[in-house]
């Protein structure tokens, strides 16, 4: 059997026979189906207080999403699966080995009889129990149903022979998909190192410098010039429109927050909102090309004042409260470079550091319009924008490249352990 996008083919099994199981499909002829509750004792974890979990201490507490903390008393050691009963990540199953505390929102999976830890740990991963998620307002999964599912039995040693293919080959893709994330934190940290060099000491590496006059900028080039941010503006800056919940889905096109965190740093009209608005507020708070949001108020630190650009406008866009729009006059900077500017990485900290938090973090209007903004000549502002964005793309294609080949990698590693999980293929000759 091939493995789609694998590097090798893997052998079957001898023979082979109908499971009765429509997820299982055939399985091999020395295999037998029992319900799960016949391999493994399906356990939920005990309450514990928001108080009692730290961020530090000797005993992981487990719960819905993963590990939410840690606290000094545990409920179970040993090596046993542990399933997410409810959150956001509700059927996600993690192998948890040593001394932890379950919480109520896990499931502990205890193996019976001659059942290997770890294999029941691929089995379960295998189920895809999420789809057995029941609807409400928080996913949630019934123990009982889970525990009447039919599954396959099968020998301890071939048991332990798939738990050791498996530990093996994932986690050599495990490793391969982490050194294709590090690269892709290293290009991040090429990028960022980009656009701040470009604007704050231009393109020629041997032009003459200043001091900027500001401590956080330092050495700009000696012809440019400081402006504050409101002397770039056509006008004052502006809150945007606030509407209540019952007013969106339908309407005129809205830049919500969300839609400011873009990594190219430009709005894309594709995914916005609607909402209904009035003539007199689509008039005030409609958004022209090449004006720019930030975002006033974020339940993050670090989300607050960051901006992006909107380009091209195909129809009525009105911006939401929790962003300011800045328009930027063309006779002093141009707005894709501006944009660059304000995500670089002296400005955004600049930025951040001037926030008030209470239970948001917020910016006031006086903090961005005084922030100190270099000033190229236009002329160089251009070649700058134009500098960025051949960079910048070449970076972003690499980015995607190898999103796109540790997606394939991910895929590669579901379908491993699926087809030794369910004996698609037999992996006893190679652990051997």
């Amino acid at each position: 059997m091939v493995i789609s996008g694998g590097p090798r083919r893997y052998k079957r099994y001898p023979a082979y026979k109908e499971s009765g199981v429509e997820w299982l499909g055939k399985i091999p002829e020395g295999w037998t189906t029992k319900a799960l509750k016949r391999l493994c004792r399906l356990q939920a974890g005990q309450t514990i207080t928001a108080d009692s979990i730290e961020v530090a201490g000797e005993y992981p507490v487990f719960g819905g999403n993963g590990i939410r903390g840690f606290t000094d008393s545990y409920t179970h050691a040993g090596e046993f699966p542990i399933v997410g009963r409810q959150g956001a990540q509700c059927g996600c199953v993690i192998l948890a080995s040593g001394t932890f505390w379950a919480s109520e929102h896990a499931v502990v999976a205890e193996p019976i009889g001659e059942v290997d830890a770890r294999w029941l740990f691929y089995l379960l991963d295998t189920m895809s129990l999420n789809s057995y998620s029941q609807s409400a307002a928080q996913p949630g999964i019934a123990v009982e149903e889970i525990e009447a599912l039919t599954v396959h039995a099968v020998p301890i040693e071939e048991q332990r022979a798939v738990a050791t293919f498996l530990n093996r080959q994932t986690a050599k893709i495990d490793n391969l998909i982490m050194k294709k994330q590090r690269l892709i934190g290293l290009l991040e940290e090429k990028r960022s190192a980009l656009i701040t060099r470009a604007v704050t000491k231009g393109l020629d590496p041997n032009v003459a410098m200043k001091h900027s006059g500001v401590d956080w900028l330092g050495q700009i080039p000696r012809h440019w010039s400081i402006r504050r941010f409101k002397n770039l503006l056509r006008r004052a800056i502006q809150n945007g429109v606030f509407k209540k919940k019952e007013l969106f889905g339908s309407g005129t096109l809205l830049i919500n927050v969300f839609d400011v965190y873009r990594d190219d740093f430009f709005v894309n009209y594709d995914n916005l909102e609607r909402v209904e608005v009035d003539e007199a507020e689509q008039r005030l708070y409609s958004v022209e090309p090449g004006d720019i949001v930030f975002v006033r108020s974020s339940l993050k630190l670090a989300g607050v004042g960051r901006a992006a650009c909107a380009i091209v406008t195909r129809e009525p866009v009105v911006f939401e409260c929790h962003l300011v729009r800045a328009q930027p006059n063309n006779a002093y900077v141009r707005p894709k470079y501006l944009i660059y500017y304000l995500n670089s990485s002296p400005a955004r900290q600049r930025l951040v550091s001037l926030a008030n938090t209470v239970t948001m973090s917020t910016i006031p209007q006086m903090a961005i319009t005084t922030l100190a903004v270099t000033a190229p000549p236009l002329q160089e502002q251009d070649a700058i924008v134009s500098y960025l964005g051949e960079q910048l793309d070449r970076i972003d294609n690499l980015v995607s490249q190898i999103q796109n080949a540790i997606e394939r990698l991910k895929e590669l590693r579901t379908a491993l352990i699926s087809a030794a999980v369910t004996g698609k293929i037999d992996v006893r000759g190679e652990v051997a």
